[in-house]
């Protein structure tokens, strides 16, 4: 569904996006924050203690997080374990003990022994009954899912008349990701500097889908509603689903692997690939760049009818993760036979405060639209995670987006591998990336 009357603002990086997250938190009169990771480091107890004063002070604040992405390492699992109970059996970090003291309702999403869970099984069984070769088939796909996510972010306040501000993007609430684009600033525990990340903020009807979208996720994870009294206390702040605030158009897409099995990231690319008119460009920018079979026969496809690609993801110096560079260079391997196929790696750049390139976002056409959301282009956002993106059109936010791909591509913050540099990898580069590409795709 395509909603109009909207305004947007690019949040170009973390310091921006920080700003204007505290700002909003500032004269909010409800709070509604998910996110998949939210770090008792310099920047998100900033913000924990931020919107627990609101919540003190009788701000109504829901938040959701991810249990699984909250734990980074055995002292985090150890730290959960310390504050466990019967509604809690993984316990929950210190932060969120924290917020919830303060009043805030607090949803542990993808926590052992969570509700949705429960059902999941409890369905399964009585299905057994009924026709057991299709709960045979559901309980392998629940195995499937078991490193399920709910990977996608929302920090959305109202204020005063009414006015929703939803912010979207790949920042999570952590210090890497509020210091991105602050030169040589790093946390003072982690020792983390800034990220290369992107966030934008949505104002009109499009708004209230994002909270429609954030609701049905907390009725997902609690298993029941959000309360009555909370929800009467949300819609009396927002105001009419009708009032537009610019013009802007604005299609919100989401993931639910894991409870209805939609898995619309991969089929949304491919779309927007296969409209872009022939003999223009595409621009992916990913931390991850491991797309699907299908999305990669549709990028052939349109680079065979005269268009051209170009991707900017993860170096080996710049990425956290491997394998996923080892990926992205087998995928630019089997991209790069049309000779219309560009892969920039990114330069870490600390002074700047952009070490590791962490935004998703895309640009089709010449003046298509843009798409920025949670989703990477790996196996875990097209298969496993729960994501949510944001495909707008609007000339003005794609100029900025064009201003931005070029900046983020400059010889001082990117480099271009060759195809020649792909062929005369080392035998062993060469097995590396194949075997990333070929066979653990699915769990990348």
């Amino acid at each position: 569904q395509v909603v109009g009357g909207n305004s947007v603002r690019l949040l170009i990086n973390g310091e921006q996006s920080f700003a204007r997250r505290h700002q909003n938190v500032s004269t909010a009169i409800f709070i509604l924050v998910k996110t998949f990771i939210w770090t008792d480091d310099d920047a998100g107890r900033r913000m924990a203690d931020a919107i627990a004063a609101k919540a003190r002070a009788g701000v109504p604040v829901i938040i959701q997080y991810d249990v699984k992405g909250n734990i980074g390492g055995l002292a985090d699992a150890a730290d959960m374990l310390s504050r466990t109970s019967a509604k809690l059996p993984a316990g929950e970090p210190l932060v969120m003990a924290d917020l919830r003291a303060a009043g805030a309702l607090i949803i542990d999403a993808n926590s052992p022994g969570r509700p949705i869970a429960i059902k999941e099984w409890a369905d399964n069984v009585k299905r057994l009954f009924r026709d057991p070769k299709a709960a045979l088939t559901r309980s392998l796909e629940s195995l499937q899912l078991f490193d399920h996510a709910d990977h996608d972010k929302y920090f959305i306040t109202v204020h005063d008349r009414g006015e929703v501000r939803a912010i979207m993007g790949g920042l999570n609430i952590a210090s890497e990701y509020a210091f991105g684009g602050i030169p040589n600033k790093v946390d003072s525990a982690s020792k983390r500097g800034g990220w290369r990340d992107t966030d934008i903020e949505i104002q009109g009807p499009c708004a209230h889908l994002i909270i429609d979208e954030f609701l049905a996720d907390a009725k997902r994870h609690r298993g029941e509603p959000i309360p009555r009294d909370w929800l009467e206390k949300l819609w009396a702040t927002a105001s009419s689903r009708q009032q537009a605030r610019g013009n802007v158009s604005i299609r919100v897409v989401v993931n639910n692997p894991l409870t209805d099995k939609t898995r619309h990231m991969d089929d949304l690319y491919r779309i927007l690939v296969l409209a872009t008119p022939k003999n223009e460009p595409i621009y992916l920018s990913t931390p991850y760049f491991a797309p699907s079979k299908r999305l990669r026969t549709a990028m052939l496809k349109h680079m065979e009818g005269g268009g051209t690609i170009t991707v900017l993801t993860n170096s080996y110096e710049s990425s956290d993760i491997d394998i996923l560079t080892d990926a992205a260079r087998y995928t630019a391997r089997e991209l790069s036979v049309t000779n219309r196929f560009r892969l920039f790696e990114r330069i870490p750049r600390p002074d700047l405060g952009e070490v590791m390139l962490h935004h998703k976002l895309g640009t089709f056409g010449y003046h298509g639209p843009v798409i920025i959301g949670s989703a990477n282009l790996d196996a875990q956002s097209f298969v496993h995670n729960g994501e949510a993106v944001v495909v707008i059109d609007d000339p003005s936010l794609r100029r900025q987006f064009d201003e931005m791909a070029i900046l983020d591509r400059s010889p001082d913050r990117a480099r271009l591998i060759t195809r020649d540099e792909l062929e005369s990898a080392s035998m062993l580069e060469r097995m590396r990336s194949f075997a990333a590409g070929k066979f653990a795709w699915y769990w990348l």
